[in-house]
């Protein structure tokens, strides 16, 4: 059975149009577990007369590769009340095998990623709050660009301050630019939460922001953060040498047709 040029044509054109193959990598990963181990924690920063150990943190301040998380943070104060520096109010608890971030008191952690090459970025996470008012809410958005160099820098504990009238870091300025992905409240249990963040493709630098709106002495509670995201692969080579014969195929059918 012979191969007529139109359907060659049409085979040609299919092939050639379809989409791009598209593969999901992983940007982010972390757990917290196995910050500074089980039996370690830091005295002398609690609220309220209490100290860390009783809360059983491990860590407090920003965790990083160096304290054992797996990935490294940077803290910050989003808005005011203030009650301490923000190293005060971010940290780890639990234990080696299973811990999590806290954050309270308008302060939060943030991470960054490169998503150049990338698209269809996912963040997905577990949180909950702690001994929450009715005002208090765990708030998750970003900020797309250089955040460290555009706002001035962190300080030694890899921490900032993003409050004032006006900033556009402020997260509830006028003219922030953050964008909030949620804010919630749920004292009680943990939530698992998926979020496309709808962002253009090769969209670079992005800050991912974790942090408690109000509550000094209410937590705000994460832990399992992945982020994705997809990246097109050439169509395999063995793919335009087929097109190509197909290509061969319909010049050579078009020849005979004149002959």
């Amino acid at each position: 059975m012979s191969i007529t040029r139109t359907t060659l044509a049409i085979l040609g054109t299919w092939l050639l149009c379809q989409p791009l193959t598209q593969a999901s990598t992983v940007l982010f990963s972390e757990t917290f577990d196995g910050v500074f181990g089980a039996a370690s924690c830091t005295t002398g920063h609690g609220h309220g007369g209490g100290d860390h150990c009783s809360r059983g943190r491990q860590l407090y301040g920003v965790p990083t590769r160096a304290s054992g998380a797996d990935q490294d943070w940077w803290g910050a104060r989003f808005e005011t009340p203030d009650n301490g520096s923000v190293s005060n109010d971010v940290g780890v608890a639990g234990t080696s095998s299973n811990a999590w971030a806290i954050v309270e008191d308008d302060a939060g952690l943030l991470l960054q990623i490169d998503t150049r090459g990338y698209a269809d970025i996912i963040l997905s996470f577990d949180w909950r709050t702690y001994s929450a008012y009715s005002n208090d809410r765990f708030v998750v958005g970003y900020y797309a660009g250089t955040l460290d160099s555009d706002a001035g820098g962190f300080d030694s504990a890899r921490s900032m301050d993003l409050r004032g009238t006006g900033n556009p870091w402020n997260w509830n300025a006028a003219s922030s630019d953050w964008v909030e992905l949620m804010r919630g409240r749920n004292n009680y249990s943990w939530n698992s939460e998926s979020i496309a963040l709808n962002l253009p493709a090769d969209s670079g630098e992005l800050w991912i922001a974790f942090w408690l709106d109000n509550g000094e002495g209410d937590y705000g509670k994460f832990d399992n953060i992945l982020i994705t995201g997809t990246t097109v692969v050439p169509v395999p080579a063995a793919v335009w040498l087929f097109a190509s014969g197909l290509g061969s195929l319909l010049l050579l059918s078009g020849r005979r047709g004149r002959e």
